[in-house]
């Protein structure tokens, strides 16, 4: 098994679950429908073992529509779509 494990994505609070086996490094990156970079939810951190709810907060001049979000851990790479609603 992994490294790291992705759980359910609750979108009405953008909050992330993820299990980490070992010392990782974690990013959050947001994109348009287009495919043009959006934003930074979550800046490099590191984080230990455990079990974590990541609370992402979303960049605030971001317009409604369809956007993509990338979690970036270690060599894993979860992708997921999110919508806004303004």
């Amino acid at each position: 098994m992994g490294e790291v494990q992705f759980g359910e994505t609750r979108c009405y609070k953008f909050v992330q679950k993820i299990t980490v086996k070992k010392y990782t490094e974690i990013f959050v990156e947001i994109y348009d429908a287009a495919g043009k970079f959006a934003g930074t939810v979550l800046s490099k951190r590191f984080i230990s073992t455990g079990n974590y709810d990541l609370p992402l907060t979303l960049p605030a001049n971001l317009a409604a529509g369809i956007y993509v979000y990338r979690i970036h851990a270690n060599e894993k790479l979860l992708t997921g779509k999110l919508l806004i609603a303004k």
